[in-house]
């Protein structure tokens, strides 16, 4: 036969060919009914169709059981494209229900999102009045103390960093990384006492640029959120009970040893 004849093959379907066929697309249902809990494991022990197909297929030969079990395949890939034929009620309503649930979530989900990874950003609305410039510079330094945070005061040397070592701290590196506004930076001491109860003593940060007065906790857990009223409630700071004019008597109490090895950082 030459390279360009063309071979025509007519094949008649013979009813063991239908007949196959037939029956692996019954299975391929009973497995979807199954699948989906429109019929139960121990209902296939009553299931005349069940039964049927058992007595069929142990009748095959092996060349037809073949061809059936890849008919099943073929038949169940068809049928899964659109499984809603299995459903029962209750598993269509879960579906519906699901979907719901499923849209409710992926509408919701970017609000939440947005409130969960930026809940500065509404925080901050009281930051706006203050310069960029001035803002970063604040932040930056709080984030060094953070991670550098130490007992470097002379006054108890116990190795427990509190208030007045983060306020020496913040000023140190302040005055280190920004000489120029050095003396817009001074350190506040706020002690309010009533009615024999101490109720605040506490060392903080006042940066002073002549038009922007700026009350800074160096301690603050976000390095963002560092304004005093964003770190203390009303009832423990009282800006009236600040005191104002020791920047010089606290830096004495400076480790110089300490100092010298943390502004090298």
């Amino acid at each position: 036969m030459e390279d360009n004849d063309i071979r025509v093959v007519h094949r008649e379907e013979s009813f063991d060919d239908l007949a196959v066929r037939e029956l692996a697309s019954m299975r391929a249902n009973c497995i979807g009914k199954l699948q989906y809990g429109r019929c139960m494991d121990e209902d296939c022990k009553h299931c005349a169709i069940h039964r049927r197909l058992n007595n069929c297929t142990a009748q095959m030969s092996d060349y037809n059981k073949v061809r059936f079990d890849n008919y099943t395949a073929q038949y169940y890939a068809e049928y899964m494209r659109q499984p809603d034929r299995f459903y029962t009620f209750n598993g269509f309503m879960a579906r519906i229900l699901f979907i719901f649930l499923m849209m409710t979530v992926l509408f919701v989900l970017p609000f939440v999102a947005y409130t969960c990874s930026s809940p500065q950003d509404a925080l901050r609305q009281s930051y706006t009045d203050i310069p960029g410039e001035l803002d970063s510079k604040i932040i930056y330094t709080i984030r060094w103390v953070r991670d550098n945070e130490c007992d470097i005061n002379n006054r108890d040397n116990n190795g427990i960093p509190n208030c007045i070592d983060m306020t020496l701290l913040f000023k140190l590196r302040w005055d280190s990384m920004y000489p120029a506004d050095k003396q817009k930076c001074q350190i506040v001491r706020n002690y309010n006492y009533k009615h024999g109860k101490e109720i605040m003593h506490h060392l903080f940060i006042l940066i002073d640029d002549g038009k922007h007065k700026i009350f800074i906790e160096p301690w603050s857990s976000h390095p963002q959120l560092y304004l005093m009223e964003d770190n203390w409630t009303a009832s423990k700071y009282n800006p009236k009970f600040n005191i104002y004019g020791e920047t010089d008597k606290w830096m004495a109490e400076v480790n110089g040893g300490k100092a010298k090895v943390l502004l090298r950082r």
